[in-house]
C-alpha cells in the first residue's frame, strides 16, 4: 500500500508526541538534524519531574498567621496544699476528688489581671475542672469563658484529677459566678461538652485528645489572642520536644506566652 510524504510525516509526529510525553528529551540540532539519543528517555525523567512539582508545592500551614496563646496554670488547689501541709490523703481521699482553690489560689486567681494589663484578648478558654474554671472565673471577670473538655488535667487518677458533672462544679463556684452576672458574660458549658460526661470515652489517648483541642482552636475559632486556663501536665505536654522533654515547670497563676502555630503545636516566647 503506498504512503505518501505527508502520511509520513503525520506518523512522524505522532510518534514524537508519545516519546515527548514518555519523558524523552530532545539533545541539540546537528547537520542533519535533531539528534535522538535513547539514554535521553531516561526512566528517572517522570521521578524528576514529580520531585520538582513536589518541590514547587507550599506546605498548606507555611504563612499562615500565628496566632498568641497564655496558657495558665489554675491557682493553688486544695490537693496541692496537700502536698505542702499534709492532712488528707491526696493519692485517696474522696474528699479531693475534682477538688477546687486554696485561699491563696483565689488569691493567685485574681492577680492574673495584672499580666494582662497592655493586652487585648479576644477569648478565654477553660478546663472543665473546679480549680481551673474558677480560676478563669476569678481571673477573667470581664469575659465570656468557653470551657474546652479536652483539656481536663491527666497524668494520675488521683481524686483531684476526676471530673465531675458540670452542675456539681457550677454549685461549688456559684458565688464567683454570681459576681460576674454584672458584666453580662457567659460561661459556655454546653458546646464542647462530650457525651457521657464526666465519663467520657474516646479511643486517642489524652495527649492527642489536647493536642487536638489546640489544632481546633487555630482551625475553627477566629480570635487571634487566647487565653487558655489548664493544668500542669497539660501544659508540659503542650510544651514538651519529640522525646516527651520539657524543662518548664508551669506555676499557678503565671502566663506563659506562647505562638499557636497553624499545625498546632506550640511553641513558648522568650
Amino acid at each position: 500500500e503506498h504512503h505518501s510524504g505527508v502520511d509520513d510525516c503525520k506518523n512522524l509526529v505522532r510518534i514524537c508526541s508519545k516519546m515527548l510525553e514518555d519523558g524523552w528529551t530532545p539533545v541539540a540540532t546537528t547537520s542533519k538534524g535533531i539528534k535522538f539519543n535513547s539514554l535521553e528517555r531516561s526512566i528517572n525523567k517522570p521521578s524528576q519531574t514529580k520531585s520538582i512539582v513536589q518541590a514547587n508545592q507550599k506546605d498548606p500551614t507555611e504563612n499562615r498567621r500565628d496566632k498568641t496563646v497564655y496558657l495558665i496554670r489554675h491557682g493553688q488547689s486544695v490537693g496541692n496544699a496537700t502536698n505542702t501541709f499534709g492532712g488528707a490523703d491526696r493519692n485517696t481521699s474522696d474528699h479531693l476528688i475534682d477538688c477546687g482553690l486554696t485561699e491563696t489560689g483565689r488569691n493567685q486567681a485574681l492577680d492574673i489581671a495584672k499580666f494582662f494589663t497592655d493586652v487585648t484578648i479576644d477569648l478565654v478558654v477553660s478546663s472543665p475542672m473546679t480549680r481551673a474554671l474558677n480560676t478563669a472565673v476569678l481571673g477573667f471577670p470581664n469575659y465570656d469563658i468557653l470551657v474546652h473538655y479536652n483539656l481536663r488535667e491527666f497524668g494520675c487518677r488521683i481524686p483531684e484529677n476526676v471530673p465531675r458533672p458540670m452542675n456539681e462544679v457550677l454549685k461549688d463556684i456559684h458565688a464567683d459566678v454570681q459576681a460576674r452576672e454584672k458584666h453580662e458574660v457567659t460561661i459556655d458549658l454546653t458546646s464542647l461538652q462530650p457525651k457521657r460526661w464526666p465519663n467520657p470515652h474516646s479511643s486517642i489517648s489524652r495527649k492527642d485528645e489536647v493536642r487536638n483541642a489546640f489544632q481546633w482552636l487555630y482551625t475553627n475559632r477566629q480570635e487571634q489572642t487566647i487565653v487558655v486556663v489548664c493544668h500542669y501536665n497539660v501544659i508540659r505536654s503542650l510544651l514538651s520536644d519529640n522525646l516527651g522533654r520539657c524543662s518548664i515547670k508551669p506555676k499557678n497563676g503565671i502566663p506563659i506566652c506562647c505562638l499557636l502555630k497553624a499545625d498546632g503545636n506550640l511553641v513558648t516566647v522568650e
